[in-house]
């Protein structure tokens, strides 16, 4: 009997701006003739699609997505370049930076990971002149921060108060708003009381504002627009109390919303520093009609599956494999969450991100850096 050749296929979405439109390509992708069943992730944008090959392939599934209105970016572009985003608490916010940057002259395509705040930009030709700081200046138009990252870099970290200032905006709008509600029951002018809560509309919402009028140049109506339209309505009528009444309860929530985002993005920052950027690798090179080995230090991403890397006692291990050579207790706590530390040998398996004990180890690696359990876990965590 022949079994019937299935695959599971992961792609990266672009265009879906609710949950229901996750639905919508969701069953869309399940009634197709040969899809056994499809998922997709509307925080992180992505669809998992298992199908049966005999019956149907990826263009015709990557052709009804389009067919629904959405696109399929490649999530394994060569050149392409990672940014870190601050300030994006909702997906509405995510498609707004994306359609923004994708329309940036010199890019070819943009994508947002909402869930780990990463924007990845794919320029037309190799990396064009300027292009960085175009994308650092569009972004911030609309309100957000982007910094470009450099491979497993650790930066230092402000305090969330610091980096976020919709938290002294909210904050300041709130005084301004309690003392003109505080004055409303006084003989004070009624002028000086709106001015006040005037002011409260402009200090909290204008990062909404902002993000909601860029919105509007990418021929959307997101959230950010629709809360806009609202308090300037207000204010038409002469409504300033409600108008700021609404921004401040949108700015407050905006704000708790992206320090419980921060806290779950600084648990996927903490696995991916686990491990390090860099292995030691050792190469068999011939000169001369004689075999000399080399041992060299190449970014993880640069070994392959068949490689030996050399780890020394008390360092991470790089990336997933089996002993060679060499003995010691490794503290697999990080991956496993075991307390004690385990003895490997010869013939042992080993994960990226765990920690050598004292002996000196030389590990084949079985897993690139992209599909280790370490990164396997952090795209669940992502998810």
């Amino acid at each position: 009997m022949i079994e019937t050749p299935n695959k599971t296929e992961k792609l990266r979405l672009s265009g879906m701006d609710c949950a229901d439109c996750a639905i919508s390509i969701e069953r869309s992708l399940i009634s197709m003739p040969g899809v056994e069943s499809a998922q997709v992730n509307f925080a992180t944008s992505t669809a998992e699609v298992r199908y049966d090959l005999s019956t149907v392939n990826q263009d015709a599934i990557i052709e009804r997505i389009s067919d629904l209105g959405y696109n399929v970016e490649s999530t394994n572009q060569k050149g392409s370049f990672e940014y870190t985003l601050e300030g994006m608490d909702c997906g509405d916010c995510a498609l707004t930076i994306e359609k923004a940057v994708a329309a940036i002259p010199g890019v070819s395509s943009a994508s947002v990971n909402f869930g780990s705040a990463r924007l990845s930009v794919v320029p037309i030709e190799g990396h064009q002149p300027g292009l960085n700081d175009a994308i650092s200046h569009k972004v911030g138009e609309a309100g957000y921060r982007a910094s470009p990252v450099s491979t497993r870099s650790s930066l230092v970290r402000e305090p969330f108060w610091k980096r976020e200032r919709r938290v002294v905006t909210t904050l300041l709008g709130a005084v301004f708003s309690l003392i003109a509600f505080a004055l409303s029951f006084t003989d004070v002018s009624r002028l000086l009381v709106n001015v006040l809560f005037a002011a409260t509309v402009v200090i909290s919402g204008f990062g909404f504002a902002r993000a909601g009028l860029l919105a509007a140049k990418s021929r959307r109506a997101d959230m950010n627009l629709l809360m806009t339209v609202a308090a300037l309505g207000a204010g038409a009528l002469g409504d300033w109390a409600e108008a700021a009444t609404v921004v401040l309860l949108f700015a407050f929530g905006g704000t708790l919303q992206a320090y419980t985002l921060e806290k779950t993005r600084g648990a996927i920052r903490s696995l991916m520093e686990l491990s390090p950027a860099t292995a030691l690798v050792r190469r068999i090179e011939g000169l001369n009609g004689k075999q000399a080995t080399r041992d060299i230090r190449l970014p993880v991403e640069e070994v392959r599956p068949g490689d030996t890397v050399l780890v020394g006692p008390g360092e991470r291990l790089p990336l997933d494999g089996r002993v060679l050579s060499g003995a010691s207790s490794i503290d697999q706590s990080p991956i496993t969450g075991e307390s004690v530390p385990v003895d490997v040998a010869v013939g042992s398996e080993v994960f990226a991100g765990t920690i050598n004990g004292p002996g000196a180890l030389s590990i084949e690696v079985v897993r690139a850096a992209n599909d280790t359990t370490l990164a396997h876990i952090i795209e669940m965590v992502e998810e």
